[in-house]
């Protein structure tokens, strides 16, 4: 899926220049400065208004992707207790050493 590839960036010890229009990595010319669309190339048009996305689907989603599948499990705690494999809840006591002086690693 080499769309997918270059959206996250080169994989395979290759890399991209950096754009100077809005500082991502892609191969080639700028489609955004250039003003083209970046499904088809066609100058002065945006991606949402191609007309490659018209096609004969009543849909309206022929070229997207299909989106992920998820389970969501929910376990509770009679659950849990009957269930032979899920360690039961502990209280692990801890510290954290202060070092005085010292920065934060982050800041909200």
């Amino acid at each position: 899926n080499s769309g997918f590839q270059q959206s996250r960036g080169p994989s395979e010890g290759y890399s991209y220049p950096v754009c100077t229009t809005y500082g991502r990595r892609h191969p080639g010319e700028c489609r955004r400065a250039a003003g083209t669309c970046f499904k088809c190339g066609q100058t002065g048009q945006l991606r949402k208004d191609c007309k490659k996305n018209t096609t004969a689907s009543t849909s309206g989603q022929a070229d997207k992707k299909p989106g992920a599948s998820g389970r969501v499990f929910a376990v509770t705690k009679d659950h849990a207790t009957k269930t032979s494999g899920i360690p039961p809840v502990r209280e692990v006591e801890f510290s954290i050493e202060l070092i005085p002086g010292a920065e934060p690693i982050s800041k909200a």
